[in-house]
């Protein structure tokens, strides 16, 4: 938030943003059919107060005149394409597909890659993309009746993917992945291993050449025999011995890879994962509010919310989120200007 934007710093103010932004004034609405009855009368003007106590706080604290600020915004509306000429990011997303062929039903995985390079003006130069699709049929390996089988391939698939872009592109500058960057993957343990034919099929589309994916196989099968399979089970020769992919070995190794090549690069890429949680809000319980409730308590006006919406149960960030429906979407796209992100 620009510290001379005071225009935005009145009620109207905020009332005509709002109106003027369809997303977050359909969600107040639909917040408004579902919050309790007291609630709902004037509903969008007490939002409206709300955020306006909100920027507010901010602009005090980017003028320097309050020691707690509850945010730091950072603005990137400045940035310029020229700042990033020739700069090469790669997006990498996987999903599961169903394709209707005579009347068969095959489940396939796909994983798409789109690489930019920015300022490029030459279209056949500035985008490339990348399709590589996997019929799951196709796999001996996996355990197939769990439902967390399409899971482990598709997260295998994406970290292959992944890797290629960075083998393949010694200039990338960014490497995002749609979702967590690394997973929770526990609960994924106890699958059948994945075969040598099947890494075979899934190096046929990342792989540059056979060469290359042989390599990666190898190196994978020396580490395995002497760190991963022993810590796993006492088998580790014999599994070698059957050239298997234990699958959450294989992901391990993958990860492994990947920064390894990154951190040989200069610069070092940035490998980012890219997480849409529409309904998150312990961005907004746990630091925004936090600040927020922290800094009303020491003024001694700790009923602010109270009075503001006409309640009594409006004492935590918590009880404020259950009662009004807002989250980390609705709250940090009223209170930031386009272009601006927080600092936490």
């Amino acid at each position: 938030m620009d510290v001379n934007d005071g225009h935005r710093l009145t009620e109207q103010a905020v009332q005509d943003a709002l109106r003027r932004q369809p997303h977050l004034l359909m969600r107040l609405a639909e917040n408004a059919l579902t919050v309790a009855e007291s609630l709902r009368d004037n509903y969008f003007k007490n939002t409206a107060k709300f955020v306006t106590a909100l920027r507010q706080a901010i602009h005090l604290g980017q003028t320097g005149k309050r020691n707690d600020p509850i945010l730091q915004p950072v603005s990137v509306t400045e940035a310029q394409w020229c700042h990033f000429q020739n700069e090469v990011v790669t997006f990498v997303d996987g999903g599961i597909g169903s394709v209707e062929i005579s009347s068969q039903v095959p489940i396939l995985l796909r994983v798409g890659s789109y690489c930019v390079r920015t300022g490029e003006k030459q279209l056949s130069r500035r985008e490339q993309f990348g399709y590589y699709p996997v019929i799951l049929g196709d796999l001996e390996g996996g355990s197939k009746d769990r439902k967390d089988f399409p899971d482990i391939v598709r997260i295998t698939a994406e970290l292959l993917g992944g890797l290629s872009a960075l083998e393949c592109t010694s200039d990338l500058r960014v490497l995002m992945f749609h979702g967590p960057l690394v997973y929770l993957v526990g609960s994924y343990a106890g699958h059948t291993p994945f075969t040598e034919r099947d890494i075979d099929l899934f190096l046929h589309h990342y792989a540059s050449s056979e060469a290359v994916a042989r390599g990666l196989k190898e190196q994978f099968l020396q580490e395995a025999y002497v760190d991963i399979y022993p810590r796993m089970t006492g088998a580790s020769h014999e599994w070698v011995k059957r050239r298997v992919f234990e699958p959450l070995a294989w992901m391990a190794f993958l990860y492994r890879r990947t920064v390894a090549v990154a951190k040989n690069r200069t610069p070092v890429p940035i490998i980012a994962g890219v997480v849409e949680r529409g309904e998150l809000r312990e961005f907004s319980e746990q630091v925004l509010l936090e600040r927020v409730f922290r800094g009303l308590r020491k003024k001694g006006n700790g009923d602010f919310f109270n009075d503001l919406f006409g309640r009594t149960d409006l004492n935590s960030p918590k009880s404020l989120l259950d009662k009004l429906g807002y989250n980390d979407p609705l709250l940090l796209g009223m209170i930031l200007n386009p272009g601006e992100l927080s600092d936490a």
